[in-house]
Parts: C-alpha cells; structure tokens; sequence
C-alpha cells in the first residue's frame, strides 16, 4: 500500500517566524509541509497575506528551509460576500508557492447557494491553476453547508469536478458533532478524500483541548481502517493547533502566547510514531 509523504501543518507554529517553524521541523525531518492561513487562528491574520509578493517571499524561505509545500490551509466563510474572488486569491498563492490544493470551509447553511456560487467561479481559476479547492468540514456547532461526511459526498458528487475534492477533519467533527464518531462519519466522503488532516482532541471541563494523536477522543486504528481499501489514499497532514483550544461550541479559544518550541516538537513527533505505526499496520 502507497502513502505519500507525511506532511505537518504550520498552525502548530502559531506565533513563532516561519523561518524558525521550517527549522525545527526540517531537524524532525520533515519535508513537507502545509501552510496555514486560517482566519480566527491566528492574531496576525491579513488578507495581504496571499498577496503575489509573499507567495514568492515564502517560496523562497521555503526552498531556503529545503521543503515544499504541498496544500494551503486557508479557512474563511466561503459564502461570504466576495467569498469567490477570495478563494481566487488563496489558489493563486497557493499556485505560486508549489501547492496542490487550497483547504478552506463552506459557511452557513444560509448561505448554501452563495457558497456554491463562489465555488462554481473558483473551480474555473483551479482548472487553468491546476490547484485542487478541497473543502473541509467545520469545527463550530454552526450549521454548515458542508457539516458532515455526508453533505461532503454529496456536494462532491453534485459538482462532479476533479479538482474540487475534500479534505476530512475528524477533530473538527469531534467538536461540531459531539458524540458522533469520525470514523463512521467519514465513510460516505471517502471516495472524494484528497486529503485528511490529522487532528485528535480531548473534552477539558466545558470545552475542548488539542492533544497529540492517540491522546484524545479519535479512535485511529478505526480510521485507518477505512481508509485502507482506497486505490488512492488521501494526503495525510498532522494539524495541531497547538495555540488554541474550543469551548463548549467549538469557537476558537485563542492563547496570547505560542507554546515554546519544544513541546510543539514533541507532540508531533510522537503524532508522527503513530501515523508511522498505523501505516506499517497495514502494510504488513
């Protein structure tokens, strides 16, 4: 069974410079990683940031580091107003940084026909990019367009265009969906999968903490269960949002200080161990 290269996600990183996050996961060897331009996650967050000039500025702190970038994380109201131009900027930069796919959310369910309009005007951008638009499942108790395994598939297929693709998140599941399990939930949306974040929480008092994978309420060995029979297996990314937690709704909780670099580096590798040991599972 073929897996693609790890990749490790930048929002473990908040608040630290880039060109430090790109060492310490260049000594944890790790060669690939996805960007993170998450609106709510972090307090530095400007739409300047996928402009021409940084997409380039970045390209080369990456190639610098001796890393590619493989997707952009770029989470925002897809059906808000304007929602389609700026899910064109977020695939521009993505292009020009070397990335494969733009993972970003719907919005509110009331906004469903707006969302796909601004999905429609996108897909034309990813055709003449070649950038795939991977939507993702939300983390809030918000209704969503796209909430669950289910809707995923089903817009999927009603779009039925190969660079719209989904990327599953079963941590944010966890908190949109209390009580439901992930691993059930991702069943319909498997066939559509490009990519799958790693991501595993545990309940803390009235809300939600972000753990290394294994720590948390993500049954793994279920997970990778479903997803061996696949020809082609979804890009696997571990996302820690190590900066933030979520209360009893799934809102974002924001730490005004970054966790020291240490302990980031240790809750992805030991993240890594078991991505590596679940993989050799099935390989054997």
């Amino acid at each position: 069974m073929r897996w693609a290269p790890l990749s490790v996600s930048m929002v473990a990183y908040d608040g630290h410079p880039m060109d430090v996050a790109l060492a310490s996961l260049a000594a944890l060897g790790i060669d690939v990683v996805e960007l993170a331009y998450i609106e709510g996650y972090s307090a530095t967050f400007d739409e300047a940031l996928f402009s021409p000039a940084n997409a380039r500025a970045v390209r080369a702190t990456l190639a610098d580091a001796g890393l590619t970038c493989r997707a952009v994380s770029a989470h925002f109201d897809m059906s808000r107003a304007g929602g389609g131009d700026a899910l064109c900027r977020r695939l521009e930069f993505a292009g020009e940084v070397g990335a494969q796919m733009v993972a970003t959310v719907s919005g509110p369910a009331v906004r469903r026909d707006a969302f796909l309009d601004h999905l429609a005007q996108a897909t034309k951008l990813a055709e003449q990019l070649g950038v795939t638009i991977a939507l993702e499942n939300p983390a809030d108790d918000v209704d969503a367009a796209l909430n669950d395994g289910a809707d995923a598939a089903q817009i999927a297929a009603a779009v039925d265009h190969p660079l719209v693709r989904i990327n599953y998140d079963p941590g944010n599941f966890l908190t949109h969906r209390p009580g439901q399990a992930a691993h059930v939930d991702i069943e319909p949306a498997l066939p559509y999968c490009i990519g799958l974040h790693l991501k595993d929480l545990r309940q803390e008092g009235e809300g939600w903490v972000h753990t290394a994978l294994g720590d948390g309420s993500i049954l793994w060995d279920e997970m990778f269960d479903r997803m061996a029979p696949l020809a082609v297996q979804p890009l696997l990314s571990i996302e820690i949002p190590t900066r933030m937690r979520r209360d009893s709704r799934g809102k974002i909780v924001l730490q005004s200080e970054p966790m020291p670099l240490a302990q980031i580096e240790t809750l992805l590798m030991r993240s890594k161990a078991l991505v590596d040991a679940q993989i050799a599972r099935l390989n054997e």
